[in-house]
C-alpha cells in the first residue's frame, strides 16, 4: 500500500474569447494558467507485480490507474500502464463548466542508481474528450512525457504534452506542469 501527495502548476490552452465573451474561431486560443493544484493518491500492489491507484486533484479530477511490471530489474525496471480520468471544473473559464473525460496510456521507465535516488521519465499517449457548457463537445489526443527525480521519498517532477489532434499550421502551445511531491508506502509496489 502506499500513495502521494503533491503540489502542481498547470498552463494550457483554452478556446479564446473577444471582448463580448463569445467564442472566437477555434483557431484562437487563451493560454490558461490553473494555478497551483493540490494532488494525492493511493496505490495497492496486486499480486504478479502489478498495481492498482487512484488519484486525484483539486478542484476536482480523479483518475484510475492501472500498473503492470513488464521487466524486473533491480536498477532498470519497466513497467506499462493504463488510466481513465475524469475532471469537472466550474467557473474557470468565462463561467463555462468544463468536463474532461480523459484516456492514458503511460510507460515508465525508472533507473535506480542508489536506494534512495530514483530517475524515471514517462512517455504517454492520451485522449481528452471535452465537454462545455458554452462550446460543442471535441476530442484531443496528447502525446508527452513525464520525467523526474525522487530522492528520499521526496519527488520533483515536469510534464509536457503536446496536442496533435490540431491541423500542424496551427499554433501548438504544449500543456505544461511542474509537481513538487512527498509519496510513502509499505510493501511491494511496482516503482514509478
Amino acid at each position: 500500500f502506499g500513495g502521494s501527495l503533491g503540489l502542481s502548476n498547470l498552463i494550457h490552452d483554452a478556446p479564446a474569447t473577444n471582448a463580448d465573451n463569445n467564442q472566437s474561431p477555434v483557431e484562437d486560443v487563451d493560454k490558461i494558467n490553473a494555478g497551483f493544484l493540490f494532488e494525492g493518491g493511493v496505490r495497492y500492489g496486486l499480486p504478479h507485480t502489478s498495481d492498482i491507484g487512484l488519484k486525484f486533484d483539486l478542484p476536482g479530477a480523479m483518475q484510475v490507474e492501472y500498473k503492470k511490471l513488464f521487466l524486473r530489474d533491480d536498477k532498470f525496471p519497466r513497467a506499462i500502464g493504463l488510466g481513465e480520468g475524469h475532471s469537472i471544473f466550474s467557473e474557470i473559464l468565462n463561467n463555462t463548466n468544463l468536463r474532461y473525460i480523459d484516456t492514458t496510456v503511460p510507460l515508465y521507465f525508472s533507473f535506480m542508481p542508489h536506494p534512495v535516488l530514483e530517475l524515471f521519465v514517462t512517455p504517454r499517449l492520451s485522449t481528452r474528450y471535452i465537454r462545455a457548457s458554452a462550446y460543442p463537445p471535441m476530442n484531443h489526443s496528447f502525446l508527452g512525457f513525464a520525467a523526474g527525480v525522487a530522492f528520499c521519498d521526496v519527488m520533483l517532477e515536469g510534464a509536457v504534452f503536446l496536442d496533435f489532434t490540431r491541423d500542424m499550421s496551427q499554433d501548438r502551445t504544449p500543456i505544461k506542469q511542474i509537481t513538487i511531491g512527498y509519496r510513502f508506502g509499505c510493501g511491494n509496489l511496482v516503482p514509478m
